[in-house]
């Protein structure tokens, strides 16, 4: 065999080992991997200490560690950033931007396995400290509230009659699909699990969600620092400072579900799953009359709901030294 030739096999044997995750049967990259949504951190330059009567700034950088919006999608993004966890008549925070930059902020795809990058800064304002006090410690809270997007495309064995003898050709079987693992899909509520059955007029499926960013704590569960909270998407826009009623978190709304080509009848019908514990279950059924083929097809579900995610930072407000 010709030099020449080996070598550029070699080459672009190289060059794809060096890209990133991919899948292989499409030889693409899969860009919907992850748990993770709209991310924060402060830059590391940030203080720890601040002197009062001083000006100064804080740096907040923004990711997008998900696969939503993506360039088609960006009318559909929309969040802000909320500041908060200090004393107003000692500190002040004033960001430059409120709302997320949705270009700025796209999601992963296959031409940005990174997803998108942005950041803000926060004016800070100290006030003199009252009268005796050396130093007053402080938190810094940042929150965003934002709308997401999750689409899971399992493949599931669509067969109307998988225990019927009779012979014929089958190019999967339901047994095999009975009980599918998902993988992540990079959004903060994942589908995690799917089930499927088959009933003399319908194949059934069992569909399970998970809040990623939802802990346990104790024995009743809840929410821990740094915590990514599911709330109405209505309400990307409210100060969450002021809190949610039990009816306005853990909703998550189902936006499609289909098989192919052919839309699910699911429950529940307001089309509002409710997380009990981080997770929530849906349950869809496709109407086997008129289908005789057995084939393979994906099983698209898309989800929407808005997401609360914050960060901190202690600081610690000192006497300025006067001489």
């Amino acid at each position: 065999m010709n030099r020449k030739i080996i070598c550029v096999a070699i080459l672009l044997i190289l060059s794809l080992g060096c890209r990133g995750p991919v899948d292989n049967q499409k030889g693409e990259i899969n860009y919907r991997i992850g748990t993770r949504g709209i991310t924060m951190n402060f830059m590391s330059n940030t203080p720890n200490e601040i002197y009062e009567a001083e000006n100064g700034e804080v740096i907040l950088e923004l990711r997008n560690e998900g696969a939503f919006p993506q360039a088609d999608e960006l009318g559909e993004f929309s969040g802000r950033i909320w500041v908060g966890g200090f004393d107003p008549n000692i500190m002040l925070l004033e960001p430059e931007n409120l709302y997320l930059d949705g270009q700025a902020l796209e999601g992963k795809s296959p031409f940005n396995d990174r997803g998108g990058y942005d950041t803000i800064r926060i004016k800070t304002d100290v006030y003199n400290l009252p009268t005796g006090v050396a130093s007053l410690p402080q938190t810094i809270q940042i929150s965003a509230t934002y709308i997401y997007k999750t689409v899971a495309n399992p493949l599931v064995c669509v067969d109307p009659k998988p225990r019927s003898t009779d012979l014929r050709e089958r190019v999967c079987s339901v047994d095999d699909y009975r009980s599918v693992g998902v993988p992540s899909q990079g959004a903060p509520v994942d589908v995690i699990s799917v089930d499927e059955r088959v009933t003399s007029e319908n194949i059934l499926f069992k569909i399970v969600i998970r809040n990623m960013g939802y802990t346990q704590s104790g024995s009743g569960g809840g929410y821990s620092v740094g915590m990514g909270k599911v709330i109405d998407e209505q309400l990307w826009d409210d100060d969450p400072h002021y809190g949610y009623n039990i009816n306005e978190i853990d909703r998550v709304r189902i936006d499609a579900i289909s098989v192919g080509s052919l839309p699910l009848l699911c429950q529940p019908d307001d089309s509002f799953v409710k997380l009990v514990d981080g997770e929530g279950t849906i349950f869809c059924k496709l109407p086997t009359a008129g289908i005789k083929d057995v084939y393979l097809s994906p099983l698209t579900i898309v989800l929407k709901y808005g997401y609360l995610s914050s960060i901190y930072k202690e600081v610690n407000i000192l006497e300025e030294v006067k001489y």
